[in-house]
């Protein structure tokens, strides 16, 4: 009788995670007015270059991280061939997060208004929409 519960009480769970990937999928649109002023257009154009330097350095943040936790890992395997058993260590590879969109982004944003420049934001939804 036990193990009928627990099966029923993980095909309920089961169903509730199927399910819960069934609901819309929202993004957040921006939609930029440029400022007025000749004198606008040359700062959010720098904005942009700033934007664009902030992805790669994050993007070569994250390369370099991966090429280290790889490094270390390898590292850690090649000294635990030399160590007796009870001597070796656990190696593990570090975790490395992705970079986030929003983080250059919410920059982005800040300096075009700086500038003089609109920022709006919409949430749509763009999946399993009703």
């Amino acid at each position: 009788m036990k193990a009928n519960q627990i099966l029923k009480l993980l095909c309920i769970m089961g169903f509730y995670v199927l399910c819960s990937g069934c609901g819309p999928k929202m993004k957040t649109m921006y939609h930029l007015t440029p400022p007025d002023s000749a004198g606008g257009g040359v700062c959010t154009g720098q904005c942009e270059n700033a934007r664009y330097q902030c992805e790669r350095n994050d993007d070569e943040d994250y390369r370099r991280c991966k090429d280290r936790a790889e490094d270390d890992y390898e590292r850690c395997k090649d000294n635990n061939e030399y160590r007796r058993k009870k001597d070796q260590e656990y190696c593990v590879r570090q975790y490395c997060a992705k970079p986030k969109e929003e983080h250059c982004l919410d920059r982005y944003h800040s300096c075009y208004e700086s500038c003089g420049g609109r920022v709006t934001s919409e949430t749509v939804c763009v999946a399993n929409c009703n």
